[in-house]
């Protein structure tokens, strides 16, 4: 599972960095860190989000896949159902009209 963008420790630490590095004061880094937690806790939340979608879509695609092989096999049993009497008949047929032989 995804953890917070930063913990109290790291924030603060961050907070430290950006200002000595950008000549900012510390109220403005902090801003600065604030607005990259809230779009990385947006950008988690929002991946979250289409993670479950994917899924979900996925299981229906899964679901709709199976349903389609199921009638082919059930078809594909009436067909060779059918063949095996048709064959039957066939045969019963050709030995009635066989010529009797004495």
């Amino acid at each position: 599972k995804a953890q917070p963008a930063l913990d109290a420790a790291d924030k603060d630490t961050l907070i430290n960095i950006v200002a000595a590095r950008s000549g900012k004061s510390r109220e403005e880094a902090q801003k600065i860190v604030d607005n990259y937690a809230q779009a990385y806790d947006a950008a988690l939340a929002k991946y979250q989000r289409l993670k479950v979608q994917a899924e979900q879509q996925a299981r229906e695609a899964a679901a709709t896949a199976a349903k389609g092989v199921s009638k082919a096999a059930w078809s594909s049993l009436a067909i060779l159902l059918i063949g095996a009497l048709v064959a039957a008949f066939g045969g019963w047929f050709g030995l009635r009209l066989r010529p009797r032989v004495a």
